[in-house]
């Protein structure tokens, strides 16, 4: 037991991953408050897109892409999206990490992300001025 209370503290001493976000979605937003009220979110750097008028994010991330879907980026500049960026942003909250665990194993990585693309197909549009 003691070896995963290391990992989780190993993963979360520093802020490694950048989480981009649609904050005009209604959903987004609840889910991600939540997220920040747990232990270890402030060690991930949350980005709302509404105040990220850029159009380039990062290399290879534009805002258009980001407003489509869930995005993170690792410190080592791995860009995430879906299902892999919520299965990397559990992985970083002692809470969630054993779920990052578990959806990183396939086949659930796949109903994961099967689950998130039905989402968006319901979700309303980002707002993208």
């Amino acid at each position: 037991m003691n070896y995963l209370k290391e990992k989780v503290k190993r993963d979360t001493s520093s802020k490694s991953l950048e989480v981009f976000f649609d904050g005009a979605c209604p959903v987004c937003s609840r889910e991600i408050a939540f997220y920040r009220r747990c232990r270890g979110s402030s060690n991930i750097n949350w980005i709302d897109l509404r105040e990220h008028p850029k159009n380039e994010l990062a290399p290879g991330l534009s805002r258009s892409q980001a407003l489509e879907r869930f995005t993170a980026i690792t410190s080592d500049g791995k860009l995430l999206s879906g299902s892999q960026a919520f299965i990397e942003v559990w992985r970083h909250l002692p809470l969630f990490w054993l779920f990052g665990k578990i959806f990183a194993i396939y086949p659930l990585n796949l109903l994961l992300e099967l689950m998130y693309r039905f989402y968006l197909r319901i979700r309303t549009k980002p707002n993208n001025p």
